[in-house]
């Protein structure tokens, strides 16, 4: 994940969470995101599998 994009908030199964260390995201998670534009469009990637995990 790039250092420059914060998951601020999940939301799983009808409700929300803050993240911690400790979560692992699951799919069909809905992401609140904050970042700019080139760390967002590289989450995206990383998302999608598309690109490094790091």
């Amino acid at each position: 994940m790039p250092k420059e994009a914060f998951i601020i908030l999940i939301g799983r199964n009808g409700r929300c969470f803050v993240p911690d260390g400790n979560t692992v995201l699951e799919a069909g998670d809905v992401l609140w995101v904050s970042a700019d534009h080139e760390s967002s469009a590289r989450l995206r990637d990383i998302l999608k599998g598309a690109g490094p995990d790091r």
